[in-house]
């Protein structure tokens, strides 16, 4: 699933429950370093488990059977 468009007025918390909500899905997120920031930090505290590995192109989080994939 691709989802584009946060900004700092986003709210992130509903996102991580829509995630919590839906295993098995590959989430995309397109957004600014600043607010992937801020989203990575809430997925860290409410998913224990995140796994996160990064490249040149993007960040990645494994969380059970999701993933959540921030790209630039």
């Amino acid at each position: 699933m691709r989802i584009q468009g946060f900004t700092d007025e986003t709210n992130l918390e509903t996102y991580v429950e829509f995630i919590k909500s839906h295993p098995g899905v590959e989430f995309y997120f397109g957004c600014d370093e600043e607010v992937a920031q801020d989203f990575m930090d809430l997925v860290e505290k409410h998913f224990l488990n995140a796994i996160l590995t990064e490249d040149e192109d993007k960040k990645q989080y494994n969380i059970g059977s999701n993933k959540i994939i921030f790209g630039h």
